[in-house]
């Protein structure tokens, strides 16, 4: 099951994230979709603390660092599609990481860390 594991990992190109931390671009999603379901069938609010990856299975926790503020959060959706960044994060998230709002937060580079 682990060599399962990592073979994903390699795969997804977080190989990286196996043991250590990695830095992934990250952006801020929820206003303007609100009331709309996420890929894991949760309703996206602005109190809903998650983050979308294109390929790490949903439900798998991760753990969001930035400054000194770190958060663990599921993955609960898949994106993002617009950009070169690697994670969309819920408005919530980026409030919990000290952020005012999604403009406040732009396009900031993250430690991500995957949880077992």
């Amino acid at each position: 099951m682990k060599s399962l594991l990592l073979f994903f990992l390699f795969a997804s190109g977080l190989a990286s994230l196996k043991a250590n931390s990695n830095t992934m671009k990250a952006l801020c999603y929820g206003p303007g979709l609100y009331g709309n379901k996420t890929a894991s069938g949760l309703k996206l609010t602005p109190t809903l603390v998650g983050v979308a990856h294109k390929s790490l299975p949903l439900g798998k926790r991760i753990k969001l660092q930035y400054c000194h503020k770190e958060i663990i959060l599921p993955i609960i959706d898949r994106g993002p599609y617009a950009t070169s960044a690697q994670l969309d994060v819920t408005e919530a998230a980026v409030k919990a990481l000290g952020f005012k709002n999604c403009a406040d937060f732009g396009v900031r580079t993250l430690l991500v860390e995957l949880q077992p």
